[in-house]
């Protein structure tokens, strides 16, 4: 559109949009609710007539508003629209780290499947609806490499809320850049890459890769780390970090087997604690922390030995699979 600006009060105009920053993706039906006392129905269409505000008009019409979502601008809205749409499986299943270890969910043939045992010839698997199968390691691993075994889709809710916390925080500029990073990396995703990687695309592809394994969703591990740059974690005060690495060490790390968000809110709890009190990192930061930590003795640690051995071998065969994909 290239409507003329109408004259709408600038303070109107603010706070509608401070409503619309606060809650990314609200219904038009909701701004029109929330926004009743500070801007008028003739307002609000107006702010999104001169793209103010952003409605994407291709998705839904303005006469439905229970159906229309509004976001501060098209960037934004392109954001989130892949954080939600993006799934795990656009990755290739050479290049996901399906870990075997009991408690695991996986995903094969359309179905998902929690690993219940893993012996030294054999892993048992149980489905949603009951039935137990157990098949030989040498099958599942062949399966994995195959593709038709891999990581099941991460459907929480929690995790959700946190990847759309991070777009929250992200600067405006941040999330162009990671809006054009994923328009480059696209082609990458596919089982059937284009031959020849550049190695900033294998920087991305492996960022993207990290948050996957983190959120179920990649696209956030696409957003540049400009407080930092050069250091993909952020420095933490010394005292912070070996708390936090005693911490998961006591707590993750142990045939208990409580899930990372679980852990990380005991973390914040026993942050509190200490004296003087402990800033506790982000949920993102500590999830990092797990995962440099990750291997052969971290799995040891949760699931015991056989699991241990396994977890390696599965873990240098994507290391192989991983290696002969970055060559092409």
């Amino acid at each position: 559109m290239n409507l003329e600006p109408v004259a709408i009060d600038n303070q109107v105009t603010r706070k509608v949009l401070a409503i619309v920053e606060t809650n990314p993706g609200i219904l038009l039906a909701d701004l029109i609710k929330i926004a009743y006392q500070k801007a008028s129905l003739d307002d609000i269409y107006t702010l999104i007539a001169t793209e103010q505000i952003y409605v994407n008009l291709n998705t839904a019409r303005l006469s439905e508003p229970e159906q229309v979502k509004v976001f501060a601008n098209r960037e934004i809205a392109l954001a989130y629209e892949r954080i939600t749409s993006v799934k795990p499986s656009s990755i290739p299943s050479n290049l996901q780290s399906v870990e075997i270890a009991v408690g695991k969910s996986l995903s094969w043939d359309g179905e998902s499947w929690d690993v219940v045992n893993t012996g030294t010839t054999t892993t048992g698997l149980l489905r949603t609806d009951g039935k137990f199968v157990e098949l030989p390691n040498a099958t599942v691993f062949k399966l994995i490499q195959d593709g038709q075994i891999t990581v099941a889709p991460i459907q929480s809710t929690a995790k959700q809320q946190q990847l759309e916390e991070l777009l929250r925080h992200a600067k405006p500029q941040d999330i162009v850049e990671a809006n054009h990073r994923y328009t480059q990396l696209s082609p990458y995703l596919s089982s059937h890459p284009p031959v020849g990687i550049t190695r900033t695309i294998r920087r991305w592809r492996k960022a993207y890769q990290q948050a996957t394994e983190i959120y179920g969703n990649g696209f956030v591990g696409l957003l540049p780390k400009n407080t930092n740059k050069g250091n993909y974690k952020p420095r933490l005060d010394p005292r912070v970090q070996e708390f936090m690495t005693t911490f998961i060490s006591e707590n993750y790390e142990s045939l208990k087997q409580r899930g990372r968000l679980r852990v990380y809110e005991s973390f914040r709890i026993a942050c509190e604690s200490q004296s003087p009190k402990i800033n506790p990192p982000s949920f993102n930061r500590f999830c990092l922390e797990i995962q440099r930590r990750s291997g052969y003795e971290q799995t040891l640690k949760r699931q015991g030995r056989r699991a241990g051995e396994l977890c390696g071998f599965v873990r240098s065969s994507k290391k192989q699979a991983i290696t002969k994909s970055f060559s092409q």
